[in-house]
């Protein structure tokens, strides 16, 4: 499974802040790295560098995909 974050406030050494299903839910994840950028691209996220910068893509050990 793979989770989306990004890093606090945009910060390369602060820790990942992950997408949640309500603001104080669980951790959405998803089948794949493609669907996981289909969600985003589905709430406002459109431009490619955001989906590639911006956002990291984790499986569940915590490692990028």
């Amino acid at each position: 499974m793979i989770k989306v974050g990004r890093f606090q406030k945009g910060i390369s050494l602060n820790p990942l802040e992950f997408l949640l299903d309500s603001p104080k839910g669980k951790i959405i994840k998803f089948t794949s790295k493609k669907a996981a950028k289909s969600y985003l691209r589905q709430h406002g996220v459109n431009s490619k560098d955001d989906l590639e910068d911006d956002f990291r893509y984790v499986n569940d050990e915590g490692q990028e995909v």
